[in-house]
């Protein structure tokens, strides 16, 4: 009797298959991608410092120096002045990256009285996307994806403070 139940599940479970039709017809070899050349160039060319510089809605202005790191870690010091002459500075720090067109930045923190003050990584507001317009060794434009601002940003040197 063990025997003719032992045949019945084997025939039953033989049935069953265990193949599922892919989900996309697209051939991948399995490996974490790898940049190719024309990411690579567009990662060296973003490394470094940049500033940029608006006018604000108010008649005042909004500077912002980004320093991109090679490790994919930023840091952006933000000096924004009131139309009265008050000016406020903020330090913020984060990782960011390339993919494709596309330019990303996750915000971690900031830089207060010389320590690092955390943020809530789950909060909505610590990632931002933007497609690169045009970027030069000497230039950079971009637009949020979120709500469409265009920034442009022009490289400065190393020893550039804001």
């Amino acid at each position: 009797m063990k025997r003719i139940y032992l045949i019945f599940l084997t025939l039953a479970f033989s049935g069953c298959s265990t193949n599922i039709d892919f989900t996309s017809g697209s051939r991948v070899s399995g490996d974490t991608p790898r940049q190719n050349a024309v990411e690579e160039h567009t990662w060296s060319t973003m490394v470094g410092k940049w500033y940029g510089k608006q006018p604000r809605h108010d008649g005042g202005t909004h500077e912002w120096l980004t320093t991109r790191y090679e490790d994919g870690t930023y840091e952006i010091v933000f000096r924004s002045t009131d139309p009265y002459g008050t000016v406020e500075r903020t330090v913020e720090t984060g990782l960011w990256g390339v993919s494709g067109n596309v330019y990303y930045t996750i915000f971690e923190g900031w830089i207060r009285g010389g320590r690092f003050v955390s943020t809530d990584l789950e909060g909505q507001y610590t990632r931002d996307a933007y497609k690169i317009i045009s970027l030069t060794e000497s230039e950079m434009k971009y637009r949020s994806i979120e709500n469409g601002a265009i920034f442009k940003i022009r490289r400065v040197p190393e020893i550039f403070e804001l």
